[in-house]
C-alpha cells in the first residue's frame, strides 16, 4: 500500500465567511423541495403505469421534470458560483 499523503484542494468561499448566509441557501433548499415533489409526481405517475395514465397526466409529468431539471442546472449552478467564483471545481473526482 502506498502512504504518500493525499494531495487535498480546498476550495474557499468567495466572501472568506465560514457560515453561509441563509440568503444563500433559500434558493438551493426551495429548488431541492421541487426537485422532491417532482419525484414524488413520477412516483406516483409509475405506481399507476399498470392502469396506463391518460395523456394529460402524463405531458403534465413531462413538463414538471424539464421545468425541475432546468431550474435546478440553473439554481444550482448560480449557488455554486456564488461561493465558489473563479475555482475551477472538479466534481466526482472525491477528496
Amino acid at each position: 500500500m502506498d502512504n504518500k499523503p493525499i494531495d487535498r484542494q480546498v476550495l474557499p468561499f468567495r466572501r472568506r465567511w465560514h457560515v453561509i448566509a441563509e440568503v444563500d441557501l433559500a434558493p438551493l433548499l426551495a429548488d431541492h423541495a421541487a426537485v422532491r415533489r417532482m419525484c414524488r409526481s413520477v412516483e406516483a405517475l409509475a405506481d399507476r403505469l399498470a392502469d396506463v395514465p391518460g395523456p394529460e397526466d402524463r405531458y403534465a409529468v413531462a413538463d414538471q421534470i424539464e421545468r425541475c431539471i432546468r431550474d435546478h442546472v440553473t439554481i444550482t449552478s448560480a449557488f455554486l458560483e456564488r461561493m465558489f467564483a473563479g475555482q475551477d471545481l472538479a466534481f466526482g473526482g472525491g477528496c
